[in-house]
């Protein structure tokens, strides 16, 4: 049973103040009072989420019988799921000196893999990929308004079954455009989608067709109208963005969201993300800027040629440097990348080896 006053003052003040969105405030002043039972800091902010549930300082416990069980559960899962990596943070430097280890690797995948999820689960399992995130359409062109689409619903919904059949956890990522219409058939599509498969969390794309629509744009308005439009989506959200993504656009979608993953993508075309310095740059831009709890996003495609590295020394420059940062999970750009360049498949293998 969760009781507010299990949490220190400090929490229990900003857990008062009635925002959901304030949770990862609310974590940190936990955390930094030295309070670190993930059980219950996964209630509070769970309970953040569900104010409706809170009577007299208590939270109403879960029960099975309940209608919207499965889907609070997951939802549940899904908060400590992020909050885990928060708690790794502060072990960044243990008193011997060791540095966080990376627990979550995971990667991309899209239309390759819904046709052939057998075979990629597979190669996931024999190269310690713990984590898929499954790209649920392509409207990487759109800029002007569009109908929301996805992939053939059944196939997505297998390729998570058998995902999770082996143990990966799976989460489901879509892109997204600031325009109503788009973001309604988003929430029709994809709130029902990410029940069905149990997805883990949702994670939006904002490149191109977000920060370059075209039309009537007013970034926070649609921000606030996706918080809206998912308030009964039963998982957390995410944000995928370029490494110094613009603070004016995607920020207010961050904002609405619980998670961020820069693209911190060292390859052999970045000149200004090299290995190692790079991921840092962005760690510090995105922290400085959205304030958000971080996956860190690492690139497994074009990694012959970096000046100055060979394809492992590369790799490993990235998961040092992320592993540095405290960071415990990361996704890779994109599981076909890794199956394409043995020396990128072997240094992916060798973070939880």
């Amino acid at each position: 049973m969760f009781h507010v006053s299990q949490l220190p003052q400090k929490a229990i003040d900003v857990f008062n103040q009635g925002f959901a969105l304030l949770w990862p405030v609310a974590v940190r002043e936990a955390v930094e009072a030295q309070f670190k039972d993930v059980n219950v800091l996964t209630n509070m902010v769970f309970f953040m989420h569900h104010p409706e549930r809170m009577s007299n300082g208590t939270g109403k416990a879960l029960k099975s019988s309940e209608p919207n069980f499965t889907k609070l559960a997951a939802e549940w899962n899904g908060f400590k799921t992020l909050i885990l990596p928060i708690l790794e943070n502060q072990k960044t430097e243990t008193p011997s000196g060791t540095r966080t280890r990376i627990k979550q690797v995971g990667a991309w995948c899209g239309a390759s893999t819904l046709n052939s999820p057998h075979r990629d689960v597979e190669f996931a399992v024999e190269h310690n990929i713990n984590r898929l995130d499954v790209i649920v359409n392509d409207h990487s062109k759109f800029r002007s308004p569009h109908t929301f689409t996805i992939y053939d619903r059944r196939k997505i919904e297998k390729l998570c079954e058998v995902a999770q059949k082996q143990k990966i956890e799976v989460h489901l990522m879509s892109w997204i455009m600031p325009h109503e219409k788009y973001i309604d058939g988003a929430a029709r599509e994809l709130v029902p989608l990410c029940q069905s498969t149990g997805a883990s969390s949702l994670q939006w794309d904002a490149e191109g067709p977000w920060t370059g629509a075209t039309g009537s744009v007013n970034y926070t308005k649609a921000a606030n109208h996706l918080q809206s439009a998912f308030s009964d989506l039963g998982c957390p959200m995410g944000v995928n963005a370029i490494g110094f993504a613009s603070k004016a656009k995607v920020g207010p979608l961050l904002a609405v969201c619980d998670y961020g993953v820069p693209q911190a993508y060292s390859t052999a075309g970045s000149k200004s993300l090299t290995p190692g310095t790079g991921q840092t740059k962005v760690y510090r831009s995105w922290m400085d800027k959205f304030g958000k709890p971080i996956v860190m996003g690492l690139a497994a495609y074009n990694q012959r040629g970096i000046s100055g590295h060979t394809i492992s020394t590369a790799m490993n420059a990235c998961i040092q440097a992320t592993e540095a940062l405290g960071i415990t999970s990361c996704i890779f750009w994109h599981l076909n990348g890794i199956r394409k360049t043995s020396m990128v498949a072997t240094a992916v293998k060798g973070i939880l080896a």
